[in-house]
């Protein structure tokens, strides 16, 4: 090898080495941090859309865009959720009803 080939290989290894060392160094940071648990002292909450919250939204859009009124719109809601809704599941069809009929205020359905 020439010595220019043999200073960049030297230069890649030391950066593998390096790399491998930190990753163990922060292992436990990593695998938190894909456990969803507390990071940086703040608990971190994920919302999973499910195929329920797609297909009431698109229900609950197609309502709205076709002039019902709200409280049909709030029955329709209230046979797929029962009553209390959960705030994750407000959550969810309010962002995917703003993204299928972003002409419709959607926070109306929720009002008492």
């Amino acid at each position: 090898m020439n010595l220019f080939t043999e200073k960049t290989f030297n230069k890649r290894k030391f950066i593998f080495i390096f790399f491998l060392f930190v990753n163990t160094l922060f292992i436990n940071e990593i695998f938190a941090s894909k456990k969803r648990s507390i990071i940086s002292g703040v608990e971190v909450k994920t919302y999973k859309k499910e195929i329920k919250h797609i297909e009431t939204s698109a229900l609950l859009c197609a309502l709205a865009i076709n002039g019902n009124s709200l409280e049909d719109i709030k029955k329709n809601l209230e046979t797929t959720f029962k009553k209390p809704i959960s705030r994750s599941d407000k959550f969810l069809i309010n962002d995917v009803m703003s993204s299928m009929c972003p002409e419709f205020d959607n926070r109306k359905i929720f009002e008492n």
